[in-house]
């Protein structure tokens, strides 16, 4: 059986032709046994919300679609998603982690997080506390739904436009996940490491307790559609690439 890793899809809504692309691979799906979602696969999501649950409808059905075809589905919350709500942990039956979890398949162990965590700085440590804490989800009451939409497209336009230099291959993010990946081997003892964040795809050797275990990065799927399959102990970089394509609605 197959593991399918995606992460960073940062879906903006309906007319984003990223999420027609993803409700299609997703649909296209077979004999996968485990879909990881690996953080920040919406650009917004926080809790329940009814403008965002309809922006989103198109791949909410297409994971449901999934789940009744017998793949377990394991989501991993980023910066941009979290507390999922009773849809994934009721309709989807999805194992939903605030942080990390480790996978166990074929007699491997995966640690996974998305590594929005790795070496954070206070000011996004004080955001992130807020962000999932009561204060958080009394202004969204206050608000209303279309008001939280409106404010989250701001705050999110506003974070790519200043931190897009840090989401390079090589870049100062990509090289902290990557020391983070054999610390966390040197630590635990897992066979690998699969983290997102940085939209910097690769698969890496690293030898740490004298064994070989393997870091992994899907990338981001909102880069024509990148993901990671995982099956008989090997992970493929892998790419479904994009058609223009709209969802109406």
């Amino acid at each position: 059986m197959t593991t399918v890793f995606v992460a960073d899809a940062h879906l903006l809504g309906l007319k984003d032709p990223a999420q027609a692309s993803l409700v299609r691979f997703v649909d296209g799906l077979k004999d996968v046994e485990t879909f990881i979602l690996l953080g920040d696969i919406f650009d917004y999501w926080v809790g329940y919300n009814k403008v965002v649950y309809k922006e989103f409808a198109p791949l909410l059905a297409s994971l449901k679609r999934l789940v009744d075809r017998g793949t377990k589905i394991v989501c991993i919350e980023g910066n941009h998603d979290f507390l999922m709500g009773s849809f994934f942990t009721e309709t989807l039956g999805a194992s939903v982690y605030e942080e990390s979890t480790v996978l166990d398949t074929e007699g491997m162990h995966i640690y996974l997080a998305h590594g929005d965590t790795v070496k954070m700085t206070t000011g996004y440590l004080r955001w992130r506390k807020f962000a999932r804490g009561p204060y958080a989800r009394l202004l969204t009451l206050l608000i209303g739904s279309r008001g939280v939409w409106w404010l989250a497209k701001r705050i999110s336009a506003n974070s790519r436009n200043k931190s897009m230099k840090k989401y390079q291959p090589g870049s100062a993010l990509d090289m902290r996940l990557r020391e983070a990946a054999k610390w966390k081997i040197d630590e635990t003892g897992v066979d690998a490491v699969v983290m997102a964040h940085s939209h910097s795809p690769g698969i890496y050797d690293i030898h740490a307790m004298g064994l070989r275990a393997v870091y992994a990065n899907p990338g981001a799927w909102v880069d024509n559609g990148r993901y990671i399959e995982y099956s008989y102990g090997e992970f493929r970089l892998k790419e479904f690439g994009f058609e223009e394509a709209v969802i109406s609605g």
